[in-house]
C-alpha cells in the first residue's frame, strides 16, 4: 500500500512539474516580448509571431521535463529530506532541459531569442523549487 501511495504521489508531482515547465516556457517568451524588459536589458524587439513558430516545442518539453528530472533522481528522495537533495538534481534537470531545447531549436533551424532560454532555465528552476517548498510547508 505504501509503495502504491508513493507511485501516485510521484505521478502527481511529475504532472505538476510538466505543467510548471510549460508555464515557464510561456513566461520566458512573455518576458522577452515585454517592452519594459526590452528597454531595461537593451534588447532588440522581437516579432510577435515568434512564439507561434516554436509553440510545437510544448509537445517535446512537457513529456521530456519530468523524464529528465526522473533520470537525475529528483523523485527518488524523501519528501521532508534535506534541501540539498532537491537542489542539485533540480539544477541538473533544468540545465539539461534548457540545453536540450536549445539543441532542438538549433537542429531544426528555428530563430528564437537567446535570452528566452536563459529566462526559461531560471524560471523553471524557481517555479519547481517553489512548488517543492510549498509541498514541504503543507506536509509539516
Amino acid at each position: 500500500m505504501l509503495q502504491r501511495d508513493r507511485q501516485i504521489r510521484t505521478q502527481i508531482q511529475q504532472v505538476a512539474d510538466a505543467c510548471l515547465f510549460g508555464f515557464s516556457f510561456w513566461i520566458a517568451f512573455m518576458l522577452r516580448a515585454n517592452p519594459q524588459i526590452i528597454a531595461w536589458l537593451n534588447l532588440d524587439p522581437i516579432p510577435p509571431d515568434v512564439f507561434n513558430k516554436v509553440i510545437w516545442l510544448y509537445f517535446v518539453l512537457i513529456p521530456a521535463a519530468p523524464l529528465i528530472l526522473e533520470t537525475q533522481g529528483f523523485y527518488d528522495r524523501t519528501v521532508l529530506g534535506p534541501r540539498r537533495d532537491i537542489l542539485w538534481p533540480l539544477f541538473k534537470g533544468c540545465s539539461i532541459t534548457t540545453i536540450g531545447l536549445v539543441l532542438v531549436m538549433y537542429a531544426l533551424h528555428f530563430i528564437s531569442p537567446r535570452v528566452v532560454m536563459a529566462f526559461f532555465g531560471c524560471i523553471s528552476f524557481s517555479l519547481v523549487y517553489l512548488k517543492e517548498e510549498l509541498v514541504r510547508w503543507a506536509l509539516r
